[in-house]
């Protein structure tokens, strides 16, 4: 029943090590594009007006 169960555990850290890389070359590969349309977001945003701008609250007036 251990050595089953050790077994079991080290497939699953395998898998979990295998998920993590495929996590990593997808953050990778997928985050110079998204950083691309980030960017592409930004200049649109530019031009359509920001909104990002109206979720921040306007600073008080100076007295």
């Amino acid at each position: 029943m251990g050595t089953v169960r050790r077994g079991f555990t080290r497939a699953y850290e395998r898998m979990h090590g295998f998920a993590v890389a495929g996590e990593r070359i997808l953050c990778v590969t997928f985050g110079v594009n998204a950083t691309g349309l980030v960017q592409r977001a930004r200049l649109t945003e530019r031009h359509g007006g920001g909104h990002r701008q109206d979720d921040v609250p306007p600073w008080p007036a100076e007295p």
